[in-house]
């Protein structure tokens, strides 16, 4: 398909709070995605992650790895 569809980085939000990790890599599907990073894996709700290529500097928080 079009795009680059390797991405190294999450924000998400848990409805309160923002957070990042690190992907080691990612499923989705019509209503989410399935991450799997170093500390674990978690499942995201479709609107509450932003996938990306790996950052310095977060995008949405500014946080730092």
């Amino acid at each position: 398909g079009f795009g680059n569809y390797t991405y190294s980085h999450v924000h998400y939000t848990d409805g309160v709070e923002g957070h990042c990790a690190t992907v080691d890599s990612w499923h989705d599907n019509e209503i989410g995605c399935e991450v799997h990073t170093p500390e674990g894996s978690m499942y995201l709700c479709e609107g509450s992650y932003v996938l990306f290529e790996k950052a310095e500097t977060c995008p949405y928080c500014e946080e730092t790895e």
